[in-house]
């Protein structure tokens, strides 16, 4: 329902922001930075709110570029 995907958008903005904030506050206090398994089912996530969204074009480029960031390489 177009209810449950609304929530499933917000609950992934706040995980994906929480990561954001984390990798913030690493920098800043000079810690190291930790990362997620390329394999987290936060991508798994991201995909599944992507192609209820959009269609499957960007989706493998917009992965990859969030896996770089806070994935394990």
């Amino acid at each position: 329902s177009k209810s449950k995907l609304i929530e499933n958008e917000i609950s992934w903005g706040v995980q994906i922001s929480t990561i954001a904030l984390q990798k913030g506050i690493d920098l800043l206090e000079g810690n190291e930075i930790s990362k997620l398994s390329k394999e987290d089912e936060l991508f798994t996530f991201y995909e599944k709110i992507w192609l209820s969204r959009a269609r499957p074009g960007g989706l493998s480029e917009s992965r990859e570029l969030l896996r770089e960031e806070i994935a394990l390489p």
